[in-house]
């Protein structure tokens, strides 16, 4: 999920109220196996099954448009396809703007199908389509296409060249009445920012209008109608033409973070208090800019707010306040959940380290063992940890090393003072080797520490 919030920057010379609805330059960590819905922690969905669309290290550029940032997106022939929402939009010009290069036209025929479009709040109902298909024995052909049927796609005439990066935008503007959308693409424009110039080519609804405009998806079609490979980077939606072209990166744009406090170790599936850090920047191009994802962290302006995987600010540029963001940790496994939290917009890039690991609901280390005499021993141990009531806690000791745990004989303490414990052990006899854990129970399961041991043999000092 993502949310948009709105900072106003009050300049000089004039006020900007940006429309962004979606900035995605795919920062997202790169994986030859989990496709782009895992790697964006589901601010991308899936759709359909097969092969996916992979985040890819990497990016594309094109001359005069704000400095990429983050990785890139790769597919081709047949397999899932993914969709993103953004804010629905009912009236007006919804455009859309991405860079794109097929590296391999592998069986693409001279029909094609579409690999871009706009959607509504469902996943059947598309709008202003863009059609890729093959051109001569090695070039291809883009068009736009007001909903899906063949016939209906507007070709441009020029033959493109694999491994060449292309702007693309598209738009759609809805028009009073009904079948009378009207579809645009551009291929290359040399107006970024500023106005709308002329497109390239339209195409006019002839069937249902959609009911609104909440969706951008990436679709994957067939071996014969998409092409083998192909890449995307800097996805942009937005209101107005210059929200989805802007222009090149200022010279020095920088975002500086904060730390982030460490979590610790966090019972899973509970939920701390947030920790926060604050982001500022200067120098900074129009355009939104997007904190995370990160697996197992969310995030929110507000303490009390809804917190998403990805959230996202629009600003317009120049000096970015200094903003806090408040992070929320929620562990649902055992596992580690350090890393860095992405941060990129206006041309620049920033990491937050964020510390948090989930934890089982208890946690037991065996301690020493103590007066150790020919028959008996003092052994201790220490909860590190309670994340449910405790119902027992002691040690189990066996003459067989390795042995496992619940097989052994069980001593159950009651002296608990603040973390540590102690049982003792008597009745064993001389001059032998003990092996023994410490143990702690609650409602739903038994944890244990690990193996240690001592020897009756004759008394001694503590043996660890």
């Amino acid at each position: 999920m993502k949310k948009i919030f709105t900072i106003l920057f009050i300049l000089v010379s004039f006020t900007s109220f940006s429309q962004v609805l979606i900035t995605d330059p795919f920062n997202y960590t790169p994986d030859a196996v989990n496709g782009l819905a895992t790697q964006s922690s589901g601010v991308w969905s899936n759709v359909n099954t097969g092969d996916s669309i992979l985040v890819a290290s990497g990016n594309l550029s094109y001359s005069g448009l704000a400095a990429s940032t983050g990785n890139k997106i790769t597919y081709g022939g047949k397999g899932t396809d993914c969709y993103r929402g953004f804010t629905s939009q009912t009236s007006g010009t919804v455009y859309c703007s991405f860079l794109l290069n097929v590296t391999s036209i592998g069986t693409l025929n001279s029909i094609g199908s579409y690999t871009v479009a706009f959607i509504d709040g469902g996943t059947t109902n598309f709008a202003s389509t863009v059609w890729l298909r093959l051109s001569g024995s090695s070039g291809y052909n883009i068009g736009i296409n007001p909903r899906t049927t063949t016939a209906n796609s507007v070709w441009l005439p020029n033959t493109l060249s694999i491994n060449t990066t292309y702007l693309i935008v598209i738009a759609l503007q809805t028009v009073s009445g009904t079948s009378n959308d009207i579809s645009k693409i551009w291929i290359n424009p040399t107006s970024l920012g500023g106005t709308e110039p002329t497109a390239d080519a339209t195409a006019t609804n002839l069937g249902i209008d959609l009911s609104s405009i909440q969706r951008v998806l990436l679709r994957q079609h067939s071996d014969t109608t998409t092409p083998a490979s192909l890449e995307i980077d800097e996805m942009r939606v937005g209101l107005t033409w210059a929200d989805v072209t802007p222009t090149g990166t200022v010279s020095g744009s920088t975002l500086t973070a904060s730390a982030l406090n460490s979590f610790g170790d966090v019972c899973i599936n509970t939920i701390p208090n947030p920790n926060t850090f604050t982001l500022s920047g200067s120098n900074l191009t129009a355009g939104d800019i997007t904190v995370g994802p990160l697996s197992g962290f969310s995030f929110d302006t507000t303490l009390a707010g809804t917190y998403y995987n990805s959230l996202t600010i629009a600003q317009s540029g120049g000096t970015l306040a200094p903003k806090t963001f408040y992070v929320k940790f929620t562990p649902t496994a055992v596992q580690s959940y350090s890393g860095s939290i992405p941060v990129s917009g206006g041309g620049a890039t920033a990491t937050v380290s964020a510390v948090g690991s989930g934890v089982s609901a208890t946690s037991v280390i065996s301690g020493t063992a103590s007066s150790i005499t020919t028959t008996g021993a003092t052994v201790s141990g220490t909860l590190t940890l309670a994340c449910s009531a405790v119902t027992g806690y002691g040690i189990e000791y066996s003459t067989t090393s390795g042995f496992t745990p619940g097989t052994g004989i069980v001593i159950s303490s009651s002296n608990l003072s603040g973390s540590g414990f102690t049982s003792t052990v008597n009745g064993l006899n001389p001059s032998t080797t003990y092996y023994y854990v410490a143990y702690v129970s609650t409602a739903s399961d038994t944890s244990y520490g690990t193996q240690k041991s001592f020897n009756t043999s004759t008394p001694q000092s503590p043996n660890v």
